[in-house]
């Protein structure tokens, strides 16, 4: 596992030296003072921290189907983070979120900038509208490029056509996905099911079987459908263990408050598992949280609530689903499956 995390953090290293490298390229191309603000906001957003996971999926899984060219497909994997920087800046607008990676969410950090003076943005005025204003042109600009780094690829044309089509399918997907968790936290009856649909829409398609499908696809594999059978279980695993972090994980690693999903009303396994399981004065008091503000008094009561049956549950699930993805990862095509293994484990073991 030591061995894996050097590996994770050496080309994680290479990758942020190639998002500075392109991001500092585009803003050259800003022509006012005003859009250089912003670029330099988006160069401050991108390269704060970030675990990098599905650029190295995908030049993990382009190694493991025998790829060779490393240079040409870490650029290729700038665009799952252009694509990812994109979805965070809209998805805490979503979510009302003031932090992301330990510091400002995008929209606060314009927001403070105007509150502090401006900088080249002229003072005064709505600070909050300005902010959100900004937020959704940053996440478009994003957007804009998360594509450039495939079409300007030396690939083939027609892993590239390939590729194209499951980012754009991968991208609807999510976006199908947003939409059932926004809806979803207005409901209170939640199954199990339905949140594992809205998971593997939100992210599994793009967080892990988009990187996938694009590494096998530019390490020349002509089926790629068991790489996303894989993606999608490990999908799971990591989106339920992602929400047991938020709840009960260090905020310093997470960059998060362990408040976030409760006051945002999210129904994750351990909320579906609570209002399904727990006494009647738990429930309760669980639907009476979600949703609103919530103290630390609140959130400790909440932990001990989960603790009781909703986390064992939850990692069980993980258990499961990181079992079958090893099975499943097994009958692949690919060359090399020893960092796709070590990979499985480390996502029931990781902690942020």
């Amino acid at each position: 596992m030591l061995s894996l995390r050097r590996e994770m953090e050496e080309l994680r290293q290479r990758i942020n030296v190639s998002l500075l490298r392109f991001l500092e390229e585009k803003k050259k191309t800003a022509d006012d003072s005003y859009n250089e603000t912003l670029y330099s906001l988006l160069i401050d957003f991108a390269t704060r921290g970030g675990k990098r996971l599905r650029p190295i999926l995908l030049v993990e899984t382009y190694r493991a189907s025998g790829g060779k060219d490393l240079d040409a497909v870490i650029n290729v994997s700038l665009s799952m983070e252009l694509v990812e920087n994109y979805l965070l800046i809209h998805d805490d607008i979503i979510d009302r979120d003031d932090m992301r990676r330990g510091g400002a969410s995008f929209h606060k950090m314009v927001e403070r900038l105007i509150e502090e003076g401006g900088g080249e943005f002229p003072p005064g005025g709505d600070f909050s509208h300005f902010g959100l204003s900004c937020a959704l042109i940053g996440g478009d600009v994003f957007s804009s490029m998360a594509l450039l780094p495939i079409l300007k690829s030396p690939f083939p044309e027609q892993m590239k056509v390939r590729a194209l089509e499951e980012f754009a399918l991968a991208c609807e997907q999510c976006f199908r996905g947003e939409l059932l968790d926004v809806v979803l936290e207005r409901r209170e009856d939640v199954d199990e099911d339905e949140f594992i649909r809205m998971i593997d829409l939100k992210t599994g398609d793009y967080t892990t079987c988009l990187p996938l499908v694009l590494g096998g696809i530019f390490g020349g594999l002509e089926d790629v459908e068991v790489l996303r059978d894989y993606g999608k279980l490990i999908g799971r695993a990591f989106q339920i263990k992602d929400d047991i972090l938020g709840t009960f994980g260090d905020n310093k690693k997470t960059g998060k408050p362990t408040s976030s999903d409760i006051r945002q009303g999210k129904k994750t396994l351990l909320t579906i598992y609570v209002l399904k399981n727990g006494t009647s004065q738990e429930k309760k008091f669980l639907r009476g949280k979600l949703g609103g503000e919530v103290s630390e008094d609140d959130m400790e009561r909440i932990r001990h609530i989960m603790d009781c049956g909703a986390v064992e549950y939850s990692l069980k699930r993980i258990e499961y689903y990181t079992d079958l993805a090893r099975e499943t990862l097994l009958s692949s095509p690919l060359k090399y499956k020893n960092f796709l293994l070590q990979f499985t484990d480390y996502l029931k073991k990781r902690k942020f």
